[in-house]
């Protein structure tokens, strides 16, 4: 849906642009063998667009990746780095957050979060309690989850790794009065993107930041690098 909105906003910008109108007229000025100039230009800035259009943030999250995934092949690092290590860790302690949260039972994640995330998630988790906004979840569907972040130093304290999650949360709207699901009319689903970062500590990663909302430039954000 985000993709068919950015689409028409493209189309509608293109086709009220003053180049598009220099364009359409130079077709005409071009069969004529006079000057092609605007139209080569108008064809320019149109794959300029195009370009733009295609560089989303998941293409971003998965150029990333790639680069994370071979710096990591290449690279001398020990067992705690593997790939498919990070990826677990990534989505286990995402889910494990989601269902604390639908449990109300933070306090069964707080060792694999450190005391910064805890006190935060807690503090979210009250407020929405409090103005009567928490939602029951019925179901959490990881649809993308891909490192793009790898900061690997000499010092391992000083570790950290980020990882792209997206997918879908299906929830009830709760009733105020008996904080029950109502009825099936009432299921919502919402689309969720987050980064993920997470530190080392004794040889452990613990999630250190969340951020949602993401954008471009949040996942360019993400550095890939190890220390020599």
């Amino acid at each position: 849906m985000k993709r068919i909105k950015a689409l028409i906003l493209f189309l509608l910008l293109i086709s009220t642009s003053e180049l598009f109108s220099q364009g359409i007229w130079s077709i005409y000025l071009f069969g004529k063998n006079e000057t092609p100039w605007t139209w080569v230009t108008f064809i320019a800035v149109i794959i300029i667009f195009v370009l733009l259009f295609t560089i989303t943030s998941i293409t971003a999250v998965f150029w990333k990746s790639g680069v994370a995934r071979r710096l990591l092949k290449h690279s001398k690092t020990d067992s705690l780095w593997e790939v498919k290590k990070l990826e677990s860790n990534a989505k286990n302690i995402f889910l494990s957050i989601q269902y604390a949260i639908k449990n109300n039972n933070l306090l069964s994640i707080n060792q694999i979060v450190t005391s910064e995330i805890y006190d935060q998630l807690c503090c979210n988790t009250n407020k929405q309690l409090e103005n009567e906004e928490a939602k029951k979840i019925k179901r959490v569907d990881v649809d993308i989850l891909e490192l793009i972040g790898i900061e690997d130093f000499k010092i391992d304290s000083c570790d950290k790794y980020s990882a792209y999650i997206e997918g879908i949360v299906t929830y009830f709207e709760t009733n105020n009065s008996n904080k029950k699901p109502t009825s099936k009319k009432e299921k919502l689903k919402e689309e969720f993107s987050y980064i993920y970062q997470f530190i080392r500590v004794s040889n452990e990663w613990k999630l250190d930041a969340i951020s949602d909302s993401v954008k471009l430039k949040d996942v360019y954000n993400s550095k890939i690098w190890v220390e020599k």
